[in-house]
């Protein structure tokens, strides 16, 4: 191949029953000067064979095994070795549209584009979305601040703008930390509209294995990207990279409470940010987060011990173990009130232990989970929320778990609520409380930072795009363990349709959506800019034309035009006039 014009940069690991697929997508590109350099990465899976059989059978395949060391590596070693005037970049369980390197390619080099970015298809089982389309016209800024809508295979890159932004640096979340810098570098940006890229969503993916600690490396790509990034972008990859956090203290549930004490290292950073001083609702959402308490509630797990037959928790639902405590007649003082008393001797315990709990965890902080649910996942990501309380449906509470710090104002008031009114339950007592205290609206729908408490959904838990970290779950424990059924208060399908933070697939819907009503609006600012021009052209005619027919008018009036008028209705008149109108033309010759 005597040019390349593109070199496509392959990383492998694993993914052997994908690489037909992706192999297709690329041999068979319409734009047949590129090469494909492709990584072995240390798989294990029969991969290294399929790809040696393609690198014999294709000329422009070139491959290179390496021992496992992550895709920010392999990019790199691929960047060393590419020969292309431009590089592009693919994962080896997705694709391209068969046109899409020609497309990208030609519009780079009739610009003189050294980097050019365009959005790509999400696929997700049989569904397909579009992730990345971003309002007209795109600039450095806009890029920097919409950093979720790209990854490395949106890019075409000119080889030479990567001396500029250096190696890629070689951890998880690497096109967090480079892509920044690589935008803030470049000197002439474009962006392509039509999507030209397939990524293909699946749960197996390293950004689903949410309990590995290797997620953390999330904390070094956004620091890594604040740190090189151009000066005049500071404002902007602050608010970028404090976005991703926020976004993760939700969805690394695992670790989310790690994520936020790094958060609060950019407090002052963010508090005097513009950008998001601009946009007042994204500020307090943000600074909802910035000024939860300083300290995490304590690992306390309050359980109900009032029965023989109580559930024992091998855990407390900590990520580094807690303390459960079994609730029963020797830490409670059943004489405390009435109610307590009516509970205790109808052998309500799961009220009297929710009673009970709630006020262990007024004076101590804590969790409680009532026994009849199964902890799934961990308590370390809600605890820095002031409390924390879970929907049983989409209007009402549920008493089987909630928990947060000590000496908390609502649960002052449902421990008010439910000792004055013999027949309400500790579920009501909270929705009212909460009603009450904080003007709660119940919809059955996760508020972070809306409230002053945490509420979530009747999943009572975080969701990602590789299935759902359920947290509690209420199960029959009675049961033979390996026959246990979940006991839901309503059809999952239900639930669903309530539970209201948006996945990977269902944001994407929703920036699409959001795109297309930006596009729509720029239309009719445009039209509506024309018509009011149109408008004002129009206005000053009719205004000219007012003022031609008031002269007219004027002159109608006047003694020298009464006068022409009389001369005209006479034979005598006409004469004169045809005579004076000769002369005057006579003169004119006589001068020119």
């Amino acid at each position: 191949m005597s040019e390349r014009k593109v070199s496509v940069i392959l990383p492998v690991y694993n993914t052997k029953e994908y690489l037909d697929t992706c192999f297709s997508s690329l041999i068979n590109q319409t734009l047949k000067e590129i090469e494909i350099i492709v990584i072995d990465d240390g798989s294990t899976d029969g991969s290294s064979e399929v790809l040696k059989e393609y690198e014999n059978k294709y000329d422009n395949i070139h491959l290179i095994s390496v021992s496992n060391g992550g895709q920010g590596r392999a990019r790199n070693i691929g960047i060393k070795q590419a020969k292309g005037e431009y590089i592009g970049f693919c994962d080896s369980d997705d694709y391209f549209e068969q046109n899409g390197l020609e497309l990208m390619y030609e519009k780079a080099k009739a610009k003189d584009f050294d980097l050019l970015i365009s959005p790509e298809y999400r696929n997700r089982k049989e569904n397909q979305y579009i992730l990345g389309e971003i309002p007209q016209p795109v600039d450095k800024s806009t890029l920097i601040r919409n950093l979720n809508l790209i990854s490395f295979p949106s890019l075409l890159v000119k080889r030479e703008l990567f001396e500029k932004a250096g190696s890629i640096p070689e951890i998880v979340f690497e096109d967090v930390a480079y892509i920044p810098g690589l935008i803030s570098k470049c000197e002439n940006l474009g962006y392509h509209t039509v999507p030209v890229y397939h990524y293909v969503e699946r749960s197996t993916s390293t950004l689903f294995q949410t309990k590995e600690e290797k997620i953390l490396d999330l904390l070094k790509a956004v620091d890594y990207a604040k740190s090189h990034v151009e000066r005049e972008f500071q404002d902007e990859i602050t608010m970028a990279m404090a976005n991703k956090l926020t976004e993760k203290v939700r969805t690394l549930w695992y670790f989310s409470d790690v994520v936020l004490e790094h958060l609060r290292t950019w407090k002052m950073e963010i508090e005097n940010n513009p950008i998001y001083l601009e946009n007042p609702k994204k500020f307090r959402q943000m600074t909802g987060f910035l000024n939860l308490p300083e300290q995490p509630f304590t690992k306390l797990l309050y359980t109900n011990g009032f029965e023989k037959n109580s559930r024992q928790f091998s855990n407390a639902g900590f990520r580094q173990g807690g303390e459960v405590i079994y609730l029963s007649e020797e830490n409670c003082n059943i004489g405390c009130c009435k109610k307590a008393e009516i509970l205790f001797q109808a052998k309500k315990f799961q009220e009297l232990s929710a009673y009970f709990a709630m006020k262990k965890i007024l004076e101590t902080s804590g969790v409680y989970v009532s026994d009849k649910m199964e902890i799934t996942g961990v308590f370390d990501g809600i605890r820095y929320f002031r409390a924390f309380y879970c929907y049983e449906s989409e209007e009402n509470f549920t008493s089987n778990v909630f928990g947060g710090q000590k000496q908390q104002r609502e649960m002052k008031k449902i421990l008010e609520l439910f000792e004055q009114d013999m027949e309400m339950t500790m579920a009501e007592a909270i929705r009212q409380a909460l009603v009450e205290c904080y003007d709660v609206v119940p919809d059955g729908k996760n508020k972070y930072t809306k409230y002053p408490v945490l509420l979530l959904s009747p999943l009572a838990s975080i969701a990602n795009a590789g299935g759902r970290i359920t947290l509690t779950k209420q199960v029959d424990f009675e049961e033979e363990e390996d026959s246990k059924k979940s006991l839901v208060t309503m059809p999952q399908d239900t639930l669903e349709t309530i539970y209201n933070f948006p996945t990977g697939w269902q944001n994407a819907q929703i920036n699409n959506e959001k795109y297309h009503v930006s596009d729509l609006r720029r239309k009719l600012r445009n039209q509506t800019e024309k018509a009011e021009y149109l408008k004002g052209r129009v206005e000053q005619k009719e205004s000219r034309l007012l003022e031609e027919k008031a002269k007219v008018k004027e002159l109608k009036t006047s003694l020298a035009y009464k006068g022409g008028s009389a001369m005209l209705e006479s034979k005598i008149g006409t004469l004169i006039l045809r005579l004076f109108l000769k002369l005057e033309s006579k003169k004119k010759k006589s001068y020119s």
